[in-house]
């Protein structure tokens, strides 16, 4: 029997059908869930993830609590930057501030 590879789902058309057949509110909760669990330690690393210690969404803006000062300095000089990437993985505009605390 030959073996098959799992085919990829576009991940904005996955989230468009979210967002079409379950509404607004579950669609948020999906995407707040998918940046904290899988965009961020893709974007960011794992050992720069590990220094996050909560991660929350509210009206559009992701508030980031980092364990390390320094790291929160370099995280906020980048702060466009990884809005632009967690909106491109995402596939619409959700993310509109990050907030390091």
């Amino acid at each position: 029997m030959e073996r098959r590879s799992p085919k990829r789902i576009d991940r904005g058309l996955a989230m468009e059908a979210i967002k079409s057949m379950y509404g607004e509110e579950v669609f948020k909760q999906y995407v707040n869930k998918e940046v904290a669990y899988s965009i961020l330690p893709e974007i960011l690393g794992d050992v720069v993830y590990s220094y996050l210690s909560e991660i929350k969404m509210k009206d559009n803006t992701l508030i980031i609590k980092v364990l390390s000062s320094p790291l929160k300095s370099n995280l906020a000089l980048q702060k466009s930057n990884i809005i632009k990437q967690i909106n491109n993985k995402i596939g619409c505009e959700f993310v509109e501030n990050i907030v390091f605390l």
